[in-house]
């Protein structure tokens, strides 16, 4: 199957949808927990690396002003698992720890 990319149309309908809908769900009071605290009824879907990977760069975006990883210090790397440690510890009850095979995350290394 040989399926084509989205069409220019396609993605500035799909922002402006995204825009829209924020800006109403905004105009009536709602935030990111009061939407998900009403939508977890209705949305069933498996979490995945990818989202996790999007929760994280939220996280990072809003506690280090950063959406990209790999623009964040090793401070602010401790600082934005440490927000989203707490947050799926608080939420779910699961203990997110860093690989202890991985680099320590408090630890700089020379390449």
């Amino acid at each position: 199957m040989n399926d084509k990319q989205r069409t220019t149309l396609q993605n500035r309908s799909l922002h402006k949808m995204f825009r829209d809908t924020s800006e109403t769900m905004n105009n009536c009071g709602l935030t990111q927990r009061g939407f998900w605290e009403k939508a977890k009824r209705d949305f069933d879907l498996p979490i995945s690396e990818n989202y996790l990977k999007e929760v994280f760069q939220a996280v990072c975006e809003t506690t280090c002003g950063k959406d990209k990883t790999s623009e964040l210090t090793t401070k602010e790397l401790q600082y934005a698992f440490d927000v989203f440690q707490h947050g799926i510890a608080q939420s779910c009850g699961i203990a997110v720890v860093w690989p202890a095979d991985e680099i320590p995350l408090c630890e700089e290394h020379e390449v």
